[in-house]
Formats: C-alpha cells, sequence, structure tokens
C-alpha cells in the first residue's frame, strides 16, 4: 500500500503510553500554509527537505525561546479546550508530548485554486466521506449489538427482582409469624412471672388431687369381676 503522507506527523515522547491523557490522542489539523507555491509540493522524492515541516512547525511553537507570531494562537486555544484550563509552558509541554500531529491535506494550501488541486480535495473529501459512512455504519451495527445484548440483561434482571419480589414476601411472613410467637412466649413467661406463689400451691394441690382421685377410680374399676354383677 502507497504512503501518502509527505508532511512526517510530529509524535510526542509519550504518546505511547497515552501520557497525562491515559490513551492515545490524534490531533489533526487541515493544512500548511507556504509562500514557495511548488507546482509539485507533497512529492516525497523532490521536496525531501520539506518533509519534516510539521515537526519543525511544532518545535518552534514549544521553544519558549523562540518569538511568538500570530500562527501559533491556534495552538494555544485549543490545547486549552483540550485540557479546559489556561496552560503554561510546563502545561503546554505534558500536553504535545502526550498526542500526535499532522494535518489532514499533504501539500500546501497556496495552491489549491486550480484544476489539478482541486481534484486532488474532490478525492481526499470522497475518501473522508467512505471513512465517515464506514464509521456510521460500524458504529450503527455496534449499538445495534449492544442494545440486544442490554435487552438480554435487562429481561435477566426483571426475572431476578421477581424471584427476590417472592423470596421477600416469604421472608416477611416468616417474621411476622416469630413476632407473633416471641409474643405468646413473653405473654406465658409473664403469666407465670406474675402469678403469686400461693396460687400456685393452691393449683398444684387441686391437680394433685385430681391425679390421685383418677388412680383411686381406676383401681376400682380394675378391681371389678363378674362376680359383682351377679
Amino acid at each position: 500500500m502507497p504512503n501518502n503522507i509527505f508532511f512526517q506527523p510530529f509524535v510526542g515522547k509519550d504518546y505511547a503510553d497515552g501520557g497525562i491523557f491515559g490513551k492515545r490522542i490524534m490531533v489533526l489539523g487541515e493544512s500548511h500554509y507556504c509562500d514557495e507555491g511548488c507546482a509539485d509540493c507533497g512529492d516525497c522524492r523532490l521536496h525531501r527537505e520539506c518533509m519534516g515541516f510539521t515537526q519543525g512547525v511544532l518545535r518552534d511553537y514549544l521553544d519558549d525561546g523562540t518569538e511568538r507570531q500570530n500562527w501559533m494562537r491556534t495552538f494555544v486555544k485549543f490545547e486549552r479546550s483540550l485540557v479546559g484550563e489556561e496552560t503554561d509552558q510546563a502545561m503546554r509541554l505534558k500536553i504535545w508530548d502526550s498526542v500526535v500531529f499532522f494535518n489532514y491535506l499533504q501539500v500546501a494550501m497556496d495552491k489549491y485554486s486550480d484544476e489539478e488541486s482541486q481534484k486532488k480535495l474532490q478525492t481526499y473529501l470522497d475518501a473522508a466521506n467512505k471513512e465517515a459512512t464506514y464509521a456510521d455504519d460500524n458504529l450503527s451495527k455496534t449499538y445495534q449489538q449492544f442494545i440486544s445484548n442490554f435487552d438480554g440483561y435487562l429481561n435477566k434482571v426483571n426475572v431476578a427482582h421477581t424471584n427476590v419480589g417472592g423470596l421477600q414476601q416469604r421472608v416477611e411472613l416468616t417474621k411476622t409469624r416469630v413476632e407473633n410467637q416471641k409474643e405468646t412466649v413473653e405473654e406465658l413467661k409473664s403469666n407465670n412471672d406474675n402469678r403469686d406463689i400461693s396460687d400456685i400451691i393452691i393449683d398444684y394441690y387441686a391437680a394433685y388431687n385430681a391425679y390421685t382421685s383418677s388412680l383411686t377410680a381406676a383401681s376400682k374399676v380394675g378391681s371389678q369381676t363378674l362376680l359383682n354383677y351377679l
């Protein structure tokens, strides 16, 4: 596959590990501006000296000793929007050391009014539209798959919720039964604790007398024979 990259990207030294962002971020610009007006701009064989243009731009921007120029404001605004706060030189270095940066258009901007350049731009645009269409389709399929998975998980959760509801009702019934039994035991205990000793003795002797009387009656019944009825 041919390599159509003319302006070699600037790769931060911490990009591979994600740097301060914890993930790899690619910063994609539009184009470079050049006053040379080379008809064969973008030809790697004829203009190898220009292939490091992107890297040189970032080196100049990150060099605190380089005089500030108007074009640098674009980088300042971008980096501050990326982190959501004002940036100083130390933060600036951390940001750009964490990303990879290059421009989408691989020829300088001064020559895009001619027919050939417009054809190149249309080619880039068509390629970008195809990539966008593929990305949208892939994203749609991915969402559909995850929605199906989510529906399955939701059904499992609903079944589990129903089971938990049934178990909760059984637990509440058991709790009610135990509380009733506890109240009964406490009532019996209270009744026993509150009785007078005299009442207990009377009840005991009444029960004892009833027991002995039943034994006496049973013994008399057992001693009867047929002769007693003749």
